[in-house]
């Protein structure tokens, strides 16, 4: 057999087979393994999971999204991690978990448009309360930290930039309620705002005449802790909560776990050393990522953790440094301790409340 009838054979070969694995490539399931086994772990790698937002860098997001190979991202429990996590959402039903790349089956999207150069996603329901997303993106933006800017396609980021659905300064928010730990936990720390920082801050919550503050005001301005109101310096509801944090004393308590919310990442909480009755929400992420507990394990389980327990109102309850506890004795659970009406007379009687240094 001649060199040159090998080499022809070799040459129909090579190509035959990359002509299979071109088409092989180009089918739907193929392009999902893909995304599965090799784009998205080696983005999970590079996207470390914070403390209270799972979703990956919106960036990473908006490539995969331009590819063709993510149709949504959403939570939904890890079968590999047993914790909800976010998953990219392909075309055929199937998910694969961000951060460890998991992917689990599912069932196959019917749809009687045709994926054609001419297919256009059909047009989703707009928010009736912001001018800027569709309903969906702004049920999402609220139960996470990166709000509707964070999950949306980078090429339209801009449209939806501060929406208020979704908001930090609107009320019930993830981000919301992710800012008012935040402050809480600068304004406690070993490295809170300087002498000097604080003392206009404070000045501008009296109102006072800020000429001598004024080299003062740029950090908090940029902290949001200070907003301007007709050129005006003007306290913001997060600086409100820093000089709270400031001045109020944070008691050890035991905290009740009630329930948990998965879709909007929230838990309802009794925090002993405040009320034994009324509910207090908090951030579900924070509770799973302190405790390392899935969701369907917390209700039910006594924590502990550092509160201020003489705040008047459930929002302005702050939750830090939150650890898993024995069970209360039967003495001190809420049936068999007296309620009375004065707030102090009940912190009397929580023999389970110790006070906490500042």
């Amino acid at each position: 057999m001649s060199d040159a009838y090998l080499i022809g054979l070799g040459l129909t070969v090579c190509s035959a087979a990359l002509v299979s694995a071109a088409a092989h490539l180009m089918s739907p399931t193929v392009r999902i393994w893909r995304s599965a086994h090799h784009v998205v772990p080696a983005l999970a790698l590079a996207v470390p999971p914070g403390p209270l937002d799972d979703f990956p860098d919106p960036a990473d997001f908006a490539e995969l999204d331009e590819l063709g190979e993510v149709d949504a991202v959403d939570f939904y429990l890890c079968p590999s991690e047993q914790r909800h996590r976010p998953h990219a959402i392909h075309a055929d039903g199937s998910r694969t978990c961000w951060h460890c790349g998991h992917n689990t089956p599912g069932e196959p999207v019917t749809l009687t448009e045709s994926f054609e150069p001419e297919y256009v996603r059909p047009a989703q329901a707009d928010c009736p309360n912001c001018g800027c997303c569709t309903a969906a993106l702004c049920e999402r933006g609220a139960t996470v930290i990166v709000e509707c800017f964070g999950l949306t396609h980078e090429d339209t980021r801009d449209n939806v930039r501060g929406c208020p659905c979704s908001s930090e300064t609107t009320h019930g928010t993830a981000s919301w309620r992710a800012g008012k730990l935040r402050v809480t936990m600068h304004a406690t720390s070993s490295r809170p705002l300087e002498v000097d920082v604080e003392a206009a801050l404070r000045a501008v919550a009296a109102g006072v005449d800020m000429v001598e503050h004024s080299e003062q005001l740029a950090p908090l301005t940029m902290r949001r802790y200070v907003g301007f109101v007709d050129s005006v310096p003007a306290l913001t509801e997060l600086g409100a909560t820093y000089l709270a944090a400031r001045d109020e004393p944070r008691f050890t308590t035991p905290v009740e776990v009630e329930s948990v919310d998965v879709k909007a990442r929230t838990a309802r909480v009794i925090v002993v050393g405040w009320s034994l009755t009324d509910g207090v929400t908090v951030l579900l992420d924070q509770l799973t990522t302190a405790t390392k507990l899935k969701p369907e394990e917390l209700p039910g389980r006594f924590l502990e953790a550092k509160a201020n327990c003489r705040t008047k109102h459930a929002d302005d309850i702050v939750l830090t440094e939150i650890e898993l506890a024995p069970p209360l004795p039967s003495s001190w659970t809420a049936k068999d301790i007296p309620l009375v009406e004065d707030r102090d007379e009940n912190e009397a009687l929580a023999p389970s409340v110790e006070a906490a240094d500042v």
